[in-house]
């Protein structure tokens, strides 16, 4: 496993490590297909290839909204963690970024995981109190994680990935929601397929822009040869 040091995640070195990088939350974007015509891209997949390549040649992360919840999740996300040990009595260690093994085709991917547990992985979301009833009810991973857990699956090559939803609101044992997602070794590779495609394509887009600021400083240079003095 390709693990990137970078003295905990959501430190400066840990945003650095995401920079241009496609991510287990920016995967199902990369991958999403258009039901009636699979050959149109969806807005959100142009949005991000260019945001990846802005990345990576401004050398800064691009800026995103944050919600309340969202907010409410990341302060939360180590009571989550905790509650998840201790009723399931498993050790959890953390991990800040983990490159793809691929270092050739996927060397622009990565993830970083919310806990490692031995081979196996966990998924944290600390959801508002509707939204984690509906995960109690469904019984199962939501639909929307898959991409994301199978990406990380993909990164790290563990044989699982664990669900966990914490809602504090909830009284003990309904604020803790559990569920084992094993590997798909089919789906994650036709993730990979299809995130070496869109890879490529973020580096034509870094190759045309690099060309056009050339273009541009040539032109400013021409300019200033030619200022009469």
């Amino acid at each position: 496993m390709n693990i990137v040091d970078c003295g905990g995640q959501r430190t400066q070195e840990w945003f650095d490590a995401h920079l241009g990088m496609l991510t287990s939350s920016r995967i199902a974007d990369a991958i999403s297909k258009r039901k009636r015509d699979p050959h149109q891209p969806l807005q959100a997949y142009l949005d991000l290839r260019l945001e990846l390549a802005v990345e990576r040649i401004t050398k800064k992360p691009s800026a995103h909204f944050v919600s309340y919840w969202m907010e409410r999740g990341i302060e939360l996300e180590p009571l989550a963690r905790a509650a998840y040990e201790l009723r399931s009595d498993i050790n959890v260690k953390l991990v800040d970024f983990v490159l793809h093994p691929n270092r050739d085709s996927l060397a622009w991917a990565g993830c970083s995981p919310d806990g490692l547990a031995g081979d196996e992985l966990i998924e944290i979301k600390v959801p508002k109190p509707e939204t984690h009833a509906e995960y109690l009810l469904a019984e199962v991973v939501p639909a929307e994680y898959l991409p994301q857990m199978h990406w990380q699956m993909a990164c790290t090559g563990c044989v699982a990935n664990t669900f966990v939803s914490y809602c504090p609101d909830f009284p003990e044992p309904l604020d803790l929601f559990i569920c084992r997602l094993p590997r798909d070794d089919k789906r994650i590779a036709e993730m990979e397929a299809e995130a070496v495609k869109f890879l490529a394509e973020v580096e034509t887009v870094v190759v045309q822009l690099k060309s056009g600021l050339e273009g541009v400083l040539r032109k400013s240079l021409d300019a200033v040869e030619h200022i009469p003095y």
